[in-house]
């Protein structure tokens, strides 16, 4: 410690071996005002790194939107893909009805094709709903991130400035007059 403090004294006017009230109170006034500035330093770092925190749930809510979207799409591609499947069952039961001589739009055959046609919609309502509710659960997570980056936000801001009205009060109480040196030695 005496290693840090001498060429601190040295440097404010003082040898080693006579230091003056006033330069201990200087010296204390370097202090304090390290002090105050490393508190005003924490202050302005803590409001950065609430940025920091909002700017990555803002990023996360924009992934979970583009998250839905991915899931809507891929399920408006399995409703299409039902789709195809029932027009290709329909055909099947068309030609294999023409093939054996019967009315493939009376019967038997218009049932199996009324029946696929009702599985096949069934099928791709069953995904247009899912692809709804995929895009409702991204943007209410979405939400919920930019809420808690605003609150993480505003968080920082308020820490930071905390921080510096602490290291201003802290500059204020810094004093003493260095103008009239005391005639008592120390050390």
């Amino acid at each position: 410690m005496e290693a840090i403090i001498v060429p601190l004294l040295a440097s404010a006017g003082a040898s080693a071996g006579t230091i003056t009230a006033a330069t201990a109170i200087g010296t204390s006034g370097i202090f304090s005002a390290l002090g105050t500035l490393g508190t005003v330093a924490s202050g302005v770092t803590s409001a950065m790194a609430g940025q920091q925190q909002q700017a990555m749930y803002d990023l996360q809510a924009k992934q979970a939107q583009l998250r839905a979207r991915s899931d809507e799409i891929k399920y408006r591609q399995q409703g299409v893909a039902a789709l195809d499947r029932t027009l290709s069952t329909a055909a099947t039961i068309a030609a294999r009805a023409g093939a054996g001589s019967i009315d493939p739009f009376s019967g038997s055959a218009a049932a199996l094709t009324t029946y696929a046609f009702g599985k096949g919609f069934g099928e791709f309502n069953l995904a247009q709903e899912s692809a709804t509710f995929a895009g409702l659960q991204g943007d209410v997570q979405s939400t919920l991130y930019g809420m808690s980056g605003e609150q993480a936000g505003m968080a920082g801001y308020a820490k930071g400035f905390s921080n510096v009205f602490a290291g201003l009060t802290e500059a204020s109480k810094i004093g003493g007059n260095l103008l009239t040196p005391a005639k008592t030695q120390i050390g």
